[in-house]
């Protein structure tokens, strides 16, 4: 749907009606939003910048992180492709 389109769209409608659709399913690891993830971003971005300078796997950090601030452990299926979708194998 282009701006023009949306300009002219009646304000009835809610955004799904209208066909906006969200295309945003990465996780947030630095960038936004500004979050506690932010923790997790900087142990994110060494293992991105300097593979070699971290030989722990990053997957039990983020879910013993997710359990203690959010009290939601994720599942192996979605660390996996947590951890895939971020670029870090492990």
């Amino acid at each position: 749907m282009d701006v023009f389109a949306c300009a002219n769209m009646a304000h009835s409608q809610s955004p799904a009606e209208a066909g906006w659709t969200s295309s945003v399913t990465r996780f947030g690891w630095f960038d936004s939003p500004p979050s506690l993830n932010r923790l997790l971003g900087v142990q994110w971005l060494v293992r991105i910048l300097h593979p070699r300078l971290s030989s722990e796997p990053l997957g039990p950090r983020v879910a013993e992180f997710r359990a203690r601030y959010y009290h939601r452990s994720p599942t192996d299926a979605q660390l996996r492709t947590l951890l895939e979708q971020g670029g870090v194998a492990r």
